[in-house]
């Protein structure tokens, strides 16, 4: 049996360009991507395996296939990701502020603290799944076309301010929520404004704000 190949030291792809029709990526401590481009052309599952930081600030990453994406944190200030497919993430510390993120299939997300404050998204066309250590959604949104599930282990920093539709609810303690952000299970919008309590691992029912 062939031995298999390690892991690079680093890879820079600063303000590069990275075009293949096989992705597979497995760098031992970072992945530079900011201000670059990587595209995935093939139909095969697109790996990028990172132990330490994938930097991908204002950097682009495009896969018409399904991807997984592990690293042990992610600055992702104004990134852009596109994926065709399902979206598989395993990361610490991660940061999509203001960045554009749009999934045609599944989203299941598992990272440290999260966040995705004024960030404005596609919703994803299948379920999304959210484990995370902390959540900073503030003037943030959340949303997806099919069924929702989030675990925070801490604080979540979001005040809902439209929640249509039923979201499956997960028992745990109450959590701190504050700050306008966005909630949203598929795109249709409520003629009339509700608020929900978003807590650790629970989603309650909308109810109908009086004025």
């Amino acid at each position: 049996m062939a031995p298999s190949t390690p892991p690079l030291g680093d890879f820079d792809n600063n303000n590069g360009l990275l075009q293949a029709s096989k992705l597979s990526i497995d760098v031992a401590r970072y992945l530079n991507n900011d201000s670059g481009t990587m595209l995935h052309l093939g139909t095969s599952d697109a790996a990028i395996n990172v132990g330490g930081k994938f930097l991908q600030a204002s950097g682009k990453l495009e896969t018409a296939a399904n991807l997984t994406l592990r690293a042990g944190e992610i600055s992702g200030t104004a990134s852009k990701l596109n994926v065709g497919g399902n979206l598989t993430l395993n990361s610490g510390t991660t940061a999509t502020e203001q960045g554009d993120w749009r999934i045609g299939g599944n989203a299941r997300l598992e990272t440290g603290a999260l966040d995705q404050h004024l960030r404005r998204p596609s919703p994803p066309a299948g379920d999304l799944s959210l484990k995370a250590d902390a959540l900073n959604n503030l003037h943030g949104q959340l949303s997806t076309g099919g069924q929702a599930a989030m675990q925070i282990a801490d604080d979540v920093d979001q005040h809902v301010g439209r929640n249509p539709g039923k979201q499956r609810p997960e028992p745990a303690n109450r959590r701190r929520v504050a700050q306008p952000g966005r909630l949203h299970r598929n795109a249709r919008q409520p003629k009339q404004p509700c608020c929900a309590s978003l807590c650790n691992r629970q989603w309650h029912r909308p109810h109908r704000q009086h004025r």
